[in-house]
């Protein structure tokens, strides 16, 4: 069965953080995935912001 959405997954940081402009963009969350449901259009600015953000946080780290 196919689902009804694209799902990606940032982690769970960025989720909390974005919570409320991952909502008002009409989309759901878990922890771990946003599902964007397949008949609404992809808000790439917020995914951007969502990147940027986990860019910025790891900047400083020295380990994988």
């Amino acid at each position: 069965m196919a689902k009804h959405h694209i799902a990606f997954a940032p982690e769970r940081v960025e989720i909390l953080r974005f919570s409320e402009e991952i909502v008002k963009s009409g989309y759901n969350h878990s922890k771990e995935l946003v599902r964007i449901p397949w008949e609404m259009l992809v808000d790439f600015s917020l995914i951007e912001k969502i990147i940027e953000y986990n860019i910025m946080d790891k900047a400083d780290t020295s380990t994988f």
